[in-house]
């Protein structure tokens, strides 16, 4: 399976992030990245859908419940776990001159259920 790494370097962000599969639909990524303005990662809802846990090391950012577009600070050391509904999506709000370093765990659920099949 191995593990990617996408190196960011340019005017608006500059740092790694870090994708690592394991198996039955389980992923992570791991985010380290100096952002120069804010950036809004919008995760819209897929055919696979995962559940995501994502836990802050490293200073705040807020997220954006698509459906009700309520917003929640997230600061170090917090954590959020999310899932989409149906067309719907979730944003990670990343504010302008901040450091983050963030790990997201997904798991797939259909897949990850067949592992219990075994």
């Amino acid at each position: 399976m191995g593990e990617h790494k996408l190196i960011i370097n340019n005017l608006v962000a500059k740092g790694y992030v870090k994708f690592i599969p394991f198996d039955y639909g389980v992923s992570l990524l791991h985010y380290d990245i100096k952002f120069f303005e804010e950036v809004e990662l919008e995760i819209k809802a897929t055919e696979f859908n995962p559940i995501r846990f994502i836990y802050n090391l490293q200073d705040g950012f807020k997220h954006k419940f698509g459906v009700d577009n309520s917003m929640k600070n997230i600061e170090q050391f917090q954590s959020v776990i999310f899932t989409n509904k149906t067309n719907g999506s979730n944003s990670l709000i990343f504010p302008k001159d901040s450091k983050i370093e963030i790990n997201i765990i997904h798991i797939v659920r259909a897949k990850f259920l067949k592992k219990k099949n075994l």
